[in-house]
């Protein structure tokens, strides 16, 4: 049977694992930034859990579990290719439990080397992250009534992981702000854009049924540079949270 991978468990998967190897110890960064005579290049293997084939040779094979849940994010895990390799030919000693406890340990993992980073954030990181969010397009004209972070949070159902996350972020609030204030001097049409850009993008995973925490993390990955870089994921995460006070979502 085909892999059917779904663009959203591939954002979420590598925006989750930081594009880095989720092997304890390893770490390697799955991306290589462009150089003079190539473009990017992601190097990583996304590895099935619970094996996607039902054949009896496959590695951690289980008939039993679902078929639609297979190729989705929950049964994935970033690797290097060495460590796929290794895994797949050792799945006796790679268990199922073994692999969801790595995924889950190294995404927490992400999350705190990030969270360290917060307070070494600068412009250069901000500035980058902007990039990729801005928009030519015109904000949202839709009206709605801003609702503080807390409320939003609780009227979302967001999980204390989120909220967690939400709270690292807004403590750099005003440096983001003091960034947006510096470019609008220069370009007066540059925080309209990043905020359409932002509504935009929000708007579309609303559209594809998104909600929650999972909505939020898909908006995380989208205000990340997806390079590995704790330090740019960390400046990423604050953006997203100064518009998440910002910007007209999450309302409903």
């Amino acid at each position: 049977m085909p892999r059917k991978f779904q663009e959203k468990d591939i954002k979420l998967l590598w925006g989750q694992a930081a594009a880095r190897c989720s092997f304890p110890g390893c770490l390697f960064k799955l991306v290589r930034a462009e150089t003079n005579f190539d473009p990017i290049a992601t190097i990583g293997e996304m590895a099935h859990i619970v094996a996607h084939a039902k054949g009896a040779r496959a590695p951690r094979v289980d008939p039993n579990f679902p078929e639609n849940l297979r190729d989705s994010y929950s049964n994935l895990i970033l690797l290097c290719n060495t460590h796929h390799e290794i895994v797949d030919v050792q799945p006796n000693t790679y268990t199922v439990d073994e692999l969801r406890r790595w995924k889950s340990e190294h995404e927490r993992a992400v999350d705190e080397a990030q969270s360290k980073e917060i307070p070494n954030i600068t412009f250069v990181e901000l500035e980058i992250v902007a990039k990729a969010v801005l928009t030519a397009q015109a904000p949202s004209q839709e009206s709605f009534l801003l609702t503080p972070p807390v409320e939003k949070m609780k009227k979302n159902g967001l999980s204390e992981r989120t909220a967690y996350l939400i709270r690292l972020g807004i403590a750099n609030a005003r440096l983001v702000e003091d960034f947006v204030a510096k470019f609008t001097m220069t370009m007066p049409t540059f925080s309209d854009e990043l905020k359409a850009g932002f509504v935009n993008e929000y708007n579309a995973r609303v559209s594809e049924g998104f909600s929650g925490d999972e909505l939020f993390e898909m908006m995380r990955v989208f205000a990340a540079s997806g390079d590995g870089d704790f330090r740019r994921g960390a400046a990423g995460l604050s953006v997203l949270t100064y518009l998440f006070e910002k910007c007209e979502v999450f309302e409903k």
